[in-house]
């Protein structure tokens, strides 16, 4: 069964699968799936279903977040970082809305609340896997123009006495004020409003597009109000009451500024110590490895989950043009398996079987690491150490002069997690100890040239406290909102339209409930539509609701749908009544005529 052809399901509930089967069969026949099921378990790594995952490469996968959330939020990450099956439509399941958030951060396309309601489940997957198969459904679309606002959600990564860093995917520009709701207490920083100071897209933590530095505001300008005193001036009744005024107006004036002035010193202080206060419980790991492997047989080797590693694994099966991997990510150390195959270990009537594979591998290599080696190359103050695994008949000396790069080096046999985990430890060892020396120096020479000045001076001095925010804190998750107008409604999609360039991914919004939305492309590849007014119009995959989500819904879609037939017939009714009364009127008239003035005729 070819692999492209192959719909997965990760989870533990074996009924609900065998239903999205036999409406798949029903809906989709023709396209001849194959169907298989795994199961994350103690028996199972998640890393074991991760491989079979990158070897099959199929069409669409469920993953069902139900059961062993930890171990499936893994895995989840793990599939969308790879490059060779990212781009798979990543279904996830959940038994309640309160667990879609994690879902959605781990990498899930859209996520859905699993119940009665199958029709989205399987056409979100099929349409985003392939958008020309899908069969669009026959469902009733309310037309409308609702001023809504959506919710983006991004995250903090750690929080200084200044402002936070945070990654996301959406795109702001340095020097533009945003509004941010967080789980940051008013109590420690009153404003919500926040200034990019800085926008880039290197050394990223989560797998965003984006990271941001945005200072804080502390507190929101507040407007004096001294209108009544205003007044009073305007309507004095003489030129020496009229002074006091103004002399009072300038003094009112100059105690709000230093009431104002008082309060952001006073936050500023409040937030400083709270940054001290968290910045000891919080560290991130500071060296990162990525491996570069085709067939990521280091796997088989692991026997822990990877984030019990005392430094950060990244894991790729290669990498793409102009490597985006390592600038996103910055590893310390770049791990880089040559051969997939140990030819040593192979015999001679068995090498000649796989000259064709080697000499594929071969070329594959060779690009690889000529890209690697041009970034690096041009990169200011950014040099990580590059170990090539199993590269035959070439050393590091040769290595180094060929790529013109110092710090690489060659290890001759298959790459081993011992090995790496040895050499990071080893690693990050040393470069601690030339960080060290290096503070020990720059204070040394501080306190020679100023004994006085800088005799207190210790390395903490040259620390900024970081409050670093676990990625499973309720304050790394926040959000900002964009102004929408909804155009458009059925059951299953949305169209917004819409000033703002909005990326092609889910965002929150609470009308006509609390629900999601997957913006994805238009019929013609391009992600938005030009509307009228010059707006842009975008259109959403609704996800991330119950059953009674769907029936409220579809009850509102019938008001929508209704009432301008509602309207008519009451406009209808109200003329029929009108003419009632009309008729009414004129009966009564008739039955009662006016009688003559007999005066007149006298």
């Amino acid at each position: 069964m070819a692999a492209k052809k192959a719909i997965y399901y990760i989870g533990s509930d074996i009924g609900y699968w065998d239903v999205i089967q036999k409406r798949m069969q029903q809906n989709y026949a023709v396209l001849d799936f194959a169907y298989f099921h795994e199961q994350v378990s103690s028996e199972q790594k998640y890393s074991d279903v991760f491989l079979e995952l990158v070897k099959v490469v199929p069409s669409i996968i469920y993953l069902d977040f139900s059961h062993n959330l930890k171990e499936q939020i893994q895995l989840a990450r793990m599939i969308k970082r790879e490059n060779s099956i990212s781009e798979i439509p990543l279904i996830g399941l959940v038994d309640k809305k309160s667990e879609v958030r994690n879902c959605l951060a781990a990498g899930a396309d859209v996520v859905h609340v699993k119940c009665g309601e199958y029709h989205d489940v399987i056409y979100d997957a099929i349409l985003l896997m392939d958008d020309k198969v899908a069969k669009p459904p026959v469902f009733a679309r309310g037309k409308l123009s609702k001023e809504i606002s959506i919710s983006d959600d991004f995250r903090i990564g750690y929080i200084t006495d200044k402002g936070i860093h945070a990654e996301g995917n959406l795109y702001l520009e340095e020097g533009q004020e945003i509004v941010v709701e967080s789980a940051i207490p008013t109590s420690i920083v009153p404003s919500k409003r926040f200034k990019v100071s800085k926008v880039d897209q290197i050394n990223l933590y989560y797998d965003s597009r984006y990271s941001y530095d945005l200072d804080f505001k502390y507190v929101d300008q507040v407007e004096v109000d001294v209108s009544d005193i205003e007044i009073m001036i305007q309507s004095a009744e003489s030129d020496e009451e009229k002074k006091k005024l103004e002399k009072k107006l300038i003094q009112e004036k100059a105690f709000k500024e230093r009431e104002a002035q008082d309060l952001l010193v006073h936050v500023k202080k409040k937030v400083k110590d709270w940054v001290r206060k968290n910045t000891l419980d919080s560290a991130p790991k500071s060296t990162k490895l990525m491996i570069v492997d085709r067939s990521l047989a280091i796997l088989s080797q692991i026997d822990r989950p990877l984030d019990s590693y005392p430094f950060a694994l990244r894991m790729q099966t290669y990498l793409n043009k102009d490597v985006p991997e390592i600038r996103k990510i910055r590893p310390s150390i770049i791990a880089f398996q040559y051969l997939t195959i140990d030819l040593l270990a192979l015999p001679p009537e068995e090498l000649e079987e796989h000259q064709e594979r080697i000499q594929q591998e071969r070329e594959q290599s060779e690009n690889q690491l000529q890209m690697i080696f041009d970034y690096l190359k041009s990169c200011s103050g950014y040099h990580p150490l590059v170990i090539i695994y199993n590269y035959p008949e070439k050393d590091s000396k040769e290595v180094q002069a060929q790529y013109q790069y110092p710090l690489s080096i060659v290890k001759g046999g298959l790459m081993e997690i011992d090995s790496l985990v040895q050499i990071g430890e080893t690693y990050e060892k040393n470069e601690k100890a030339r960080s060290d020396k290096k503070l020990q120096d720059q204070i040394k020479a501080l306190k020679a040239k100023d004994p006085v000045k800088y005799r207190a001076l210790t390395p903490a001095s040259f620390e900024q406290p970081r409050f670093y925010i676990s990625k499973s804190h309720d304050l790394s998750y926040v959000s900002t909102q964009y102004k929408v107008t909804m155009v458009s409604l059925t059951e299953s999609e949305v169209e917004i339209s819409c000033d703002e360039r909005l990326e092609l991914k889910t965002y929150r919004l609470d009308f006509p409930i609390s629900m999601s939305i997957r913006l994805i492309a238009q019929a013609d590849g391009k992600p938005c539509k030009d509307a009228e007014g010059g707006h842009k119009l975008y259109r959403g995959l609704i996800h991330s609701v119950g059953e009674e989500d769907k029936k409220e819904i579809r009850r509102y879609i019938n008001e929508v749908f209704f009432s301008p037939l509602k309207e008519k017939r009451e406009q209808e009714a109200a003329a029929f009544r009108e003419l009632n009364e009309k008729k009414k009127l004129e009966k009564e008239a008739l039955s009662n005529p006016v009688k003559e003035d007999s005066s007149e005729e006298e």
